[in-house]
């Protein structure tokens, strides 16, 4: 990710602060899991896990594969993960090109709007493949006001 930290590192003089919240410099790992900005993001789209989820960059991808939770539940999780990271960095690029901020609550409100229609798509192509081992599994969309929605 070209985040200010990298782009300083060519030689590009532009300021190192982060564009979220001004108050550190701009790392990936800053970016996505120290400021302020974006924990107040993930604390709310992770509040009802009962898991502790990783707070360094490096650590997420084995965490998404490591994690001890049924199947639909991990989907879920990396669909999370995937909207997070796109919507921070896309809230992140806003704030430098056109000058527009949105608050912590409507970019979690726009990834639950995303995370939501992907899941839809998911059970509507299960529908079509119903067995009758799986007509009593719970759909994605209910696993997901059940475990992550508030």
């Amino acid at each position: 990710m070209l985040t200010r930290d990298r782009l300083r590192s060519w030689g590009l003089v532009i300021p190192e602060e982060c564009l979220l919240c001004s108050h550190a410099a701009e790392t990936s790992s800053h970016l996505f899991f120290e400021c302020h900005f974006s924990t107040s993001v993930w604390r709310v789209l992770l509040s009802k896990l009962r898991h502790n989820f990783p707070t360094e960059l490096e650590e997420i991808i084995p965490w998404l594969i490591s994690v001890p939770v049924h199947k639909k539940i991990k989907i879920i999780l990396k669909l999370v993960f995937q909207a997070a990271a796109y919507f921070i960095w896309r809230e992140r690029n806003s704030r430098l090109h056109s000058g527009l901020n949105k608050p912590p609550s409507i970019i979690v409100k726009e990834i639950h709007l995303q995370v939501r229609a992907k899941l839809l798509g998911l059970d509507r192509e299960n529908t079509h493949a119903i067995t009758s081992q799986r007509r009593n599994e719970q759909s994605y969309l209910s696993t997901w006001f059940d475990r992550f929605q508030a």
